[in-house]
């Protein structure tokens, strides 16, 4: 697949999803042959601004190849500006935030808020358009809500903006991410610009990636939610179906080599909470979990106890416990809570 002047090995790509991409698990998602990998959203403003924190997303290594940064804000100085701090860092394309529903990026008039505002919108795409060499990509929803769908429009004006893709995830900014996505619609955007299309949106397994390039005609296909838990989800000739039990064949080397890039990049003295939003992904579905949350909670308290203990659940020799009130309440409300990712 090409994107600007970008070739990918395929055309599968892992959606940027806040509190999940982090740099393990990109790796991870490379590895199982994903085509490009996104960071996380990253606010263009934080970034130019010097936030430690902001800057600390963007960080990768040459096995990630290619990466895109996805960037967000409403000033096209500043979102240009990042777009040049980006590029100087060697990542090799950028992603503007035309599509975040969440109401902490719209309050603002960012993400897709600019749907709704689309003289800033052509500013933002042509100043960051004008900054950078890289390829740019554009990533929207379907409109604000039912009564203004006008991805087409956007589309069509973010390629005469010079942007070399569309990433389209059909359902409007309203709906959040309830009910089904409207993959008709990606079909119109394929239908109205002459870029490449990139559909994203109920892809849950390998044959759905396939089905939506079938039905909609898109040139490539980005898969978030589908992806945690099931990384191997990019492997070529994988059927997609999630195992639902801990023997199967794919599960425990992806979540021990998660655990390894999880230490490798954050150090030995990190903690097993920097992996408790995926392992609930990972275990989604299998037997036993409700006893091994509670180990969790009270007995794990570095990686090396979490590998242990995941390889007695996994051999079967897992010693269940009864739940014992006030212990272990941080690590298994975190797992509890974990937010769905933003995609």
């Amino acid at each position: 697949m090409q994107i600007g002047t970008l070739t990918l090995q395929n055309n599968l790509l892992l959606a940027p999803m806040a509190g999940y991409t982090d740099l393990p698990f990109r790796l991870l998602v490379k590895r199982c042959g994903a085509g490009m990998v996104f960071t996380e959203m990253v606010s263009a403003h934080g970034l130019v601004y010097s936030n430690g924190k902001t800057g600390a997303y963007l960080a990768t290594t040459k096995e990630e190849f290619p990466l895109s940064a996805q960037i967000f804000g409403v000033d096209e100085c500043i979102i240009a500006e990042a777009a040049r701090c980006i590029q100087e860092r060697g990542i090799a394309a950028i992603d503007l935030n035309m599509g975040c529903p969440v109401r902490k990026v719209v309050k603002k008039g960012a993400g897709a808020a600019l749907m709704n505002a689309l003289p800033l919108a052509q500013k933002i795409i042509k100043a960051v358009r004008k900054a950078v060499t890289v390829p740019v990509t554009v990533k929207i929803r379907s409109g604000w809500d039912s009564r203004s769908i006008n991805c087409g429009t956007v589309a069509a004006m973010a390629q005469d903006c010079g942007a070399d893709a569309i990433i389209i995830h059909p359902r409007t900014a309203r709906q959040l991410f309830a009910g089904a996505a409207d993959w008709a619609i990606i079909r119109e955007i394929k239908h109205a610009v002459t870029i490449p299309v990139i559909g994203n949106g109920d892809v849950k397994n390998r044959a759905d990636a396939l089905r939506m390039q079938i039905e909609t005609g898109c040139d490539g296909v980005m898969i978030g939610r589908g992806a945690l838990g099931q990384p191997w989800i990019f492997q070529q000739g994988y059927s997609g179906i999630h195992p639902g039990l801990a023997t199967h064949e794919h599960l425990p080397a992806a979540l021990f080599s998660h655990i390894d890039l999880i230490e490798r990049v954050y150090g030995g003295s990190v903690g097993p909470q920097r992996f408790i939003p995926h392992l609930f992904h990972y275990l989604k579905g299998i037997p036993r979990v409700k006893a091994l949350r509670r180990y969790l909670g009270s007995d794990v308290k570095t990686l090396d106890d979490l590998r242990r203990t995941l390889i007695e659940f996994f051999q079967g020799s897992f010693p269940e416990r009864p739940a014992v009130e006030g212990t272990g309440i941080g690590f298994c409300a975190a797992m509890q809570a974990a937010a769905d990712p933003r995609e």
